[in-house]
């Protein structure tokens, strides 16, 4: 489990780099742990959705509590929610994490993708992926 500190508070900038196209939204989501990373955004600390209008965009979450976490970024291109998977668990949406692991069999993992909040603003460059 992560650890999360009460007393300091920072930001984070995520730049989502390289989407394949403009349609639907960005869903953004912040973890502390491996529960539920990278797909189940109802475990996140917290999430962000955002109109994609470019190719790469931009989303600030403000105050985060200092500590260590892993984003996971989705392009949902249909606005559903969710990440849509072929019958052998292959996404069929665009995705990133943190740190920009490479993608072997299965998802990132949090080990791989996790990074501290330690200052009062952090900056994070997350590549999408499309399989």
């Amino acid at each position: 489990m992560a650890s999360i500190s009460n007393n300091e508070h920072g930001s984070l900038t995520i730049s989502v780099k390289g989407l394949r196209n403009t349609n639907g939204q960005l869903g953004i989501a912040l973890f502390t742990s491996e529960h539920g990373f990278p797909d189940n955004y109802e475990h996140a600390f917290t999430t962000s959705v955002k109109k994609i209008n470019t190719a790469d965009e931009e989303v600030i979450l403000q105050n985060i509590p200092y500590g260590t976490y892993a984003v996971s970024v989705l392009h949902d291109d249909n606005c559903n929610g969710k990440m849509e998977k072929t019958f052998f668990g292959i996404p069929k949406k665009g995705f990133g994490v943190s740190n920009n692991p490479e993608i072997m069999f299965g998802p990132p993992s949090f080990e791989e993708s996790v990074f501290a909040l330690d200052t009062k603003n952090i900056d994070l460059t997350i590549t999408m992926v499309y399989l």
